[in-house]
C-alpha cells in the first residue's frame, strides 16, 4: 500500500540531490563547490553506515534512525559551509 508513496518520496528525492549538485557545480549558489559531494543522496547511506558502526546500546537505538542522522549530517555541514562564507 506504502509502496507508490515513498516510490514517489524516492524519486522526488533523488531528483533535487541530483538538482542540488548540478546546481552547486555550475557555481550561482553560496555552496562552495565541494558541496556537491555531500548531498542527501549521498549522506544518507553514510549515516547508515554510522549507524551500524556504533557499539552497544547507541547501535541499537540509532539503527532505525539512519535517515535522520544522514539528513543531520547533510544540514550541518550546510550550516558550517555558509557560516565559513561570511
Amino acid at each position: 500500500m506504502l509502496v507508490v508513496p515513498y516510490a514517489v518520496l524516492l524519486a522526488c528525492w533523488a531528483a533535487g540531490s541530483v538538482g542540488m549538485a548540478v546546481c552547486v557545480l555550475r557555481g550561482p549558489t553560496a555552496f562552495p563547490r565541494w558541496m556537491c559531494a555531500a548531498t542527501p543522496l549521498v549522506l544518507v547511506p553514510v549515516g547508515a553506515l554510522i549507524t551500524k558502526a556504533l557499539p552497544g546500546a547507541a547501535g541499537t537505538a540509532l539503527r532505525g534512525a539512519a535517515l535522520s542522522v544522514g539528513n543531520l549530517l547533510f544540514f550541518s555541514l550546510t550550516t558550517a559551509a555558509l557560516w565559513r562564507r561570511r
